[in-house]
């Protein structure tokens, strides 16, 4: 099951423009699409990317369909925990990320 959750998050990866940083393109997370099962999977993730430069405002919707399997996370009521757990670590990332490039946020 592991792998068809991952196989959602891959697809939205491939839909996001590569990172620069310094002017130099990243590949944060392709490890992730080298594996063959993953690949032959990967159609249900998506991304959405909306950048108002003139306010330095960015808006980033990320999605995997396939994030609850077997409505496991439903019948342990882990839901919201893991989105907000994961909307902290991802609102970290992305500010050490545009930290260290062009954009100061």
């Amino acid at each position: 099951m592991v792998g068809m959750v991952k196989s959602g998050w891959a697809s939205a990866l491939r839909s996001l423009p590569k990172p620069k940083i310094n002017g130099i393109e990243k590949n944060f997370g392709t490890d992730l699409l080298a594996v063959a099962w993953i690949n032959r999977h990967a159609t249900r993730g998506t991304s959405n990317l909306v950048a108002d430069t003139q306010n330095k405002n960015i808006e980033l919707t990320v999605t995997n369909s396939l994030g609850n399997v077997n409505n496991i996370g439903v019948d342990a009521s882990v839901i919201p925990l893991v989105i907000v757990n994961r909307r902290k670590q991802m609102t970290l990332r992305m500010r050490r990320h545009l930290k260290a490039s062009v954009i100061n946020i």
